[in-house]
């Protein structure tokens, strides 16, 4: 079997692949991305110390560049699930560790070149492009809509006089939140209330960029702000997170 990154070619037989995988899920706990590591212990051949550091320099420039396929093939030249391809991941391939050269016994830099690194890509669950990774709303409502009462102070009074100034008063109330989207934005949830209670021309909407992730971009941030006002009591509850 041979490995290879991009077009670097690895001794055939020349290397140990070993691989692991680890699962990243959401503030909610839903599964959304899994991360894979393949580890490669290898060796270089060489007759003498000038070809083993040449083969040596070729080996640091090649894992020098990122975003390549790490393939591991058959015999047949056929790509095994050891792989790690950029088309089927959203970060993208990348070095995370190495080149290393460890080996210290007498062949060491004599003809062999032992060497170690690893790469590293993050992949899509099934079904997790749509997913809400954060949500969270609040509804403040201010007011009952009843009458008004205010204290007046009489000039050299001791005692506070309690006056009715209004028979009903408006109620206020203020809808906010801010959710995440895992590879697009998540639908903004429409006021709870309608017009004329919603005040339109004051409601907001704002987008954040997302976080880039190697060559993908991830966490779509979208908040909302929607003021209301009411003649009479308003009852609303905040949304609740999606699954």
């Amino acid at each position: 079997m041979r490995a290879a990154w991009g077009n670097y070619l690895f001794p055939v037989n020349g290397c140990e692949v070993t691989s692991r995988t680890r699962l990243i899920t959401s503030d909610t706990g839903r599964p959304i991305r899994y991360v894979t590591r393949v580890s490669v212990a290898g060796w270089l051949e060489a007759d003498g110390q000038a070809a083993l550091a040449v083969a040596e320099a070729s080996l640091r420039a090649a894992l020098l560049t990122n975003y390549l396929d790490f393939r591991f093939l058959t015999d047949a030249g056929a790509v095994t699930p050891l792989s790690l391809l950029n088309s089927q991941s959203i970060s993208g391939v990348r070095v995370v560790d190495g080149p290393n050269f460890t080996g210290t016994d007498g062949a060491e830099y004599a003809t062999v070149r032992r060497f170690e690194f690893e790469v590293e890509a993050e992949f899509l669950i099934a079904n997790a492009a749509n997913a809400v990774l954060a949500y969270q709303e609040t509804v403040s409502i201010t007011g009952d809509g009843g009458p008004r009462y205010v204290l007046r102070v009489p000039i050299n009074a001791r005692v506070l006089v309690r006056q009715k100034v209004s028979e009903r008063t408006p109620v206020r109330a203020v809808q906010t939140g801010r959710a995440v989207g895992h590879v697009k934005y998540p639908p903004v949830p429409p006021p709870l209330w309608p017009r004329p209670i919603y005040q339109g021309d004051q409601g907001n909407v704002v987008r954040d960029s997302p976080r880039r992730l190697g060559l993908g971009l991830v966490e779509f941030g979208v908040s909302w702000s929607y003021p209301f006002e009411s003649d009479g009591p308003l009852v609303g509850v905040p949304g609740l997170p999606p699954l």
